[in-house]
């Protein structure tokens, strides 16, 4: 009988997350409904913010830094965090005036304040009352602010297809900037920090699904390659 070997399972959520954010923002594409949209949008905008966390934990991750330096870098919003794990592995400055950081910087304030949601005064118009038949109905029209870069809304409630689209566009951008521009990352670079892997006796074996990887190659039917990332099926063909 075989006896079990002993393993450590290393998960790591950004391939997750990245193809959650493609599969909702489909979702959206192929709902009719302008309600449950505008609802799967908002999912994958959510993801795509909370990819880029993941990002740049995975990123600080790399030099090997003492874990309580980690600790204490945590609290970091992410691009301090990625400004200072380039800096760490010699790579110098993220220009932080340049259009992929000043988007991804637009997205995670979004995310912030629609996490930390409040009280928020829009601009509205209210027509005369309608007879709607067993109920009377009220038009409304609604205009918000949109963020200068990254070109979505700046309130949730009117995030769309269009809008879960130029989020993920922005952080292609973003991480092709950083990766490939930057770092000049490696295959072995990008599978050691975003690939899930068990590892035993000194093996490190990929946890690698297809539905991710297909689900990520399925982006650059909306314009948006990530091949660079290494993951997708055309970067293994």
């Amino acid at each position: 009988m075989t006896h079990p070997i002993p393993a450590t399972y290393r998960y790591i959520a950004f391939f997750d997350l990245l193809a959650d954010a493609i599969f909702q923002h489909k979702m959206a594409v192929n709902e009719t409904n302008p309600f449950l949209s505008s609802r799967y949008a908002r999912a994958s905008i959510g993801a795509s913010a909370l990819s880029v966390e993941c990002f740049a934990n995975c990123l600080l991750a790399l030099p090997e830094s003492p874990k309580k330096l980690i600790e204490e870098l945590d609290k970091l919003s992410p691009i301090p965090k990625v400004e200072i794990a380039l800096r760490l592995q010699g790579f110098g400055d993220l220009d932080r005036g340049c259009s992929e950081v000043q988007k991804i910087a637009e997205l995670i304030k979004a995310r912030n304040e629609f996490v930390h949601s409040k009280l928020t005064a829009i601009e509205a118009c209210i027509g005369l009352p309608q007879d709607a038949g067993s109920e009377w109905m009220v038009p409304i029209s609604m205009t918000g602010e949109h963020w200068k870069q990254l070109g979505i809304p700046k309130v949730a409630m009117f995030w769309s297809r269009s809008s879960s689209l130029l989020v993920l566009s922005a952080i292609c951008s973003f991480y092709r900037h950083v990766l490939v521009n930057l770092m000049k990352a490696t295959e072995e670079q990008l599978n050691g920090a975003f690939i899930s892997r068990a590892e035993f006796g000194g093996i490190h074996m990929p946890g690698v699904y297809d539905e991710f990887r297909e689900q990520i190659s399925s982006a650059a039917e909306l314009g948006i390659d990530f091949s660079f990332l290494g993951f997708t099926n055309d970067a293994n063909r």
